[in-house]
Formats: structure tokens, C-alpha cells, sequence
């Protein structure tokens, strides 16, 4: 097993039952005793967002569902409609009714946010801008409007230029004299 081993593995085969969700036959899926197969991210909406930067983005499909595939909300409701109908009605709704109630109920981070503007292109949320003040702007880089400079370090400088390199090429990259 490369995805995990330990503790982990042995948290694992002290259930009763290990289901894993995919879309594609990993090596945790292998492991499994059931393995349901997930819809990729072409062919679903979902709510995606990262710690690596402050914005959130509708994924939304581009084909249908291949196969059997069925989306993990879909999942947990039939789960629940079987296994306890009275919390199955909290599931009574679309993918994106959810995401709809998620972005109101999502506190001031997400104020403001819809699913239209979403649908229109990623949207930044409401959180303090890197420097940690309330101006909220993303567009800070090296500097901030209130004078504060942003310290590149030597490593910061190595992976700048590592960045340039991938995106122009090496005939033209920093490494040999250029910028």
C-alpha cells in the first residue's frame, strides 16, 4: 500500500467495514471491502476551495456522469434515506441548493457570495489580506499600500525564478542572465 500504512492501516482493518469512494480504482480502493465509484470533477458540481489561496470556485460538470458513477452527495442521501429516513430530509435537495445554503449559513467569510457569481468565475472570500489588515485586497505582492514591504528571502528568489523558467522556457530564463 503506498497511500498509507501504520497507525492508519491498522485504525482500518479494525473496522467492521472500510468503503472507499473514487473515481478512479487507487490503491485505497483496492484495499477496500467496497469500492463505489465517484463521478470525476467533469462530470459534477462541488464547492472548491484550498488553504493556498482565499477564493472559492463552482466546479461544474461538463459531461454527464459515465456509467454508474454517482456523486458523493447523492451517496450520503440514499445512505441516510435507508439508514435513518429522519435525517434524510436534511438531504432533501440538489448539489446545488446545498451550495446554495452553505454559501448563507457559511458565516462572514462567505457573505455576499452567491451561486450566480460563482457560476460567473471564482470569488474571493471575505478574509484579511496576507499582510493581516482589513483591506481585503488580492492584488497585494511584494509591497502593501500602507508601506509595509513584503522580504523576499534568498529561497523565495530561487523559486521565482524557478517559476519563470517553467513558464517561458530556459532560453530566456534569469538562471542564465536574463530577466
Amino acid at each position: 500500500m503506498t497511500e498509507f500504512s501504520g497507525t492508519f492501516k491498522e485504525a482500518i482493518d479494525k473496522l467492521e467495514l472500510f468503503v472507499a469512494i473514487d473515481f478512479s480504482m487507487s490503491p485505497t480502493c483496492d484495499y477496500a471491502d467496497v469500492a463505489l465509484p465517484a463521478p470525476t470533477f467533469w462530470e459534477k458540481h462541488d464547492l472548491v476551495g484550498t488553504g493556498c489561496h482565499p477564493y472559492l470556485q463552482l466546479q461544474q460538470p461538463v459531461v454527464s456522469p459515465q456509467y454508474d458513477r454517482k456523486s458523493e452527495f447523492w451517496m450520503v442521501r440514499e445512505l441516510l434515506r435507508r439508514i435513518d429516513p429522519e435525517k434524510a430530509r436534511y438531504f432533501d435537495m440538489t448539489e446545488l441548493e446545498a451550495i446554495e445554503q452553505l454559501l448563507k449559513t457559511g458565516g462572514k467569510e462567505t457573505e455576499g457570495i452567491t451561486l450566480e457569481k460563482l457560476q460567473q468565475g471564482p470569488v474571493r472570500l471575505n478574509v484579511h489580506c496576507s499582510f493581516g489588515c482589513d483591506c481585503h485586497d488580492p492584488g497585494h505582492r511584494n509591497s502593501h499600500p500602507k508601506g509595509t514591504t513584503f522580504l523576499r528571502t534568498h529561497k523565495m528568489r530561487e523559486s521565482h525564478r524557478l517559476s519563470l523558467i517553467f513558464r517561458y522556457g530556459v532560453a530566456a530564463s534569469p538562471l542564465r542572465g536574463e530577466t
